[in-house]
């Protein structure tokens, strides 16, 4: 898993040379780890899992942004167009006004 971290980093960071730290791969996998619990309603420090350090401890409220933010836009406009199609006529004019 921290594999595929590390070549998301590096693409995301590309052309620019990023070697992520031992610690920045922990500290995303328990991110990720941390998402995955919380999306099953538990804890995964119930687990006696470690803890990321201080340096990548993100805030809560910026997650719920990233996550709000990350909509696929392609697949919303494929539902938003077959959506429109399936209304009547009259439902049509009113959203051409």
């Amino acid at each position: 898993m921290t594999d595929d971290i590390e070549q998301q980093l590096i693409k995301k960071y590309h052309p620019v040379m990023h070697n992520p730290t031992d610690t920045e791969l922990q500290d995303l996998l328990l991110e990720e780890l941390e998402d995955i619990f919380s999306k099953n309603g538990t804890y995964m420090y119930n687990y006696n899992l470690p803890h990321k350090s201080a340096q990548y401890i993100t805030d809560t409220n910026n997650k719920l942004i990233e996550e709000e933010l990350s909509y696929n836009c392609e697949m919303l406009e494929k539902e938003s167009n077959q959506l429109y199609q399936q209304l009547n006529n009259e439902k049509k004019m009113h959203f051409m006004l």
